[in-house]
């Protein structure tokens, strides 16, 4: 029904509170490149969207966990954002379609959540992808360019 709908909406909302709370996010949300202000509000609509997507996928039941780190790779520094539910999973004829507008498995879905996600990690160079193993849940893993150091003019007195 729509109180459960509602229930999952102020638990993301509270846990997204709580995440963008702590140290760690605000180092990783400095971390990355390119990200004024605006940016950081959209990273934490990516993450609302991510959790909200958790806590319906396991239907109050689970726990969500959100790991966010630095990797050196290929690609050079990215950060790395995790959230990780124990929902019911993803179907892999699901998989590639869980990205575009207007696609949901849910009743009372619009398909918005994870299209708008996807747009804004792609608005902001970076990547979104998911592994998934139905019965035992689901983890999106969201990559952006780190910030690099800047760099120091200088000069001789």
């Amino acid at each position: 029904g729509s109180g459960g709908r509602e229930e999952e909406e102020d638990l993301a909302a509270q846990a997204r509170a709580l995440v963008e709370g702590t140290e760690r996010f605000q180092k990783v949300a400095a971390g990355l490149r390119r990200v004024d202000d605006a940016g950081q509000g959209q990273l934490g609509q990516v993450l609302h969207n991510l959790l909200l997507n958790a806590a319906q996928a396991m239907d109050h039941r689970g726990r969500i966990r959100i790991a966010a780190h630095v990797v050196d790779g290929s690609r050079g520094r990215r950060v790395v954002l995790e959230v990780t539910d124990e929902g019911v999973g993803i179907p892999v004829a699901d998989r590639r379609r869980v990205f575009d507008p207007y696609f949901s498995t849910k009743e009372e879905g619009t398909g918005l959540g994870l299209a708008t996600a996807f747009w804004i990690v792609r608005r902001h160079e970076g990547d979104m992808s998911l592994q998934s193993r139905v019965g035992e849940g689901t983890t999106f893993r969201v990559e952006f360019p780190a910030m690099t150091a800047p760099q120091v003019a200088l000069t001789s007195a």
